[in-house]
């Protein structure tokens, strides 16, 4: 179950940062929908979901636990080999964290995102244990 109202302004800017990514196929909203657009290129396609937070800053753990429902609800989607999840959250400041969501852990993709041109990007090798798993 979703909690507030949509996060518009971080739609509004996750499309123009996918559109540097590549095609971009928005998702129509339904109850029970994994992700809010598809990102395609010629090398990777991505099913991703948008979040907004207060609290940014934290570790991978609990960014686990605070969006435990977008997380299972990207894992839910069946995906086949070349696609992959990301859940992108967003502060208030403007500010951007991204994530790949695996079947069993999250790991930190960093996104330099120049304001008018391709992005770069790099998957940090971090990972979170997986829910309900002792640290």
């Amino acid at each position: 179950m979703t909690r507030g109202r949509p996060p518009k302004k971080a739609l509004s800017e996750a499309l123009r940062i996918a559109r540097t990514r590549g095609v971009v196929l928005k998702i129509q909203q339904e109850p029970g929908c994994g992700g809010d657009m598809m990102v395609l290129n010629g090398m990777q396609a991505s099913l991703v979901r948008v979040k907004r937070t207060l609290r940014l800053h934290c570790t991978l753990r609990e960014t686990e636990v605070h969006f435990a429902d977008a997380i299972r609800m990207l894992r839910t989607v069946p995906v086949p080999a070349g696609i992959r999840r990301e859940l992108w959250v967003w502060s208030r400041y403007r500010t951007w964290r991204f994530f790949v969501v695996g079947e069993s852990n999250i790991e930190e993709l960093v996104m330099m995102v120049p304001r008018d041109g391709p992005h770069k990007e790099q998957v940090t090798a971090i990972e979170a244990p997986a829910s309900g798993a002792p640290e």
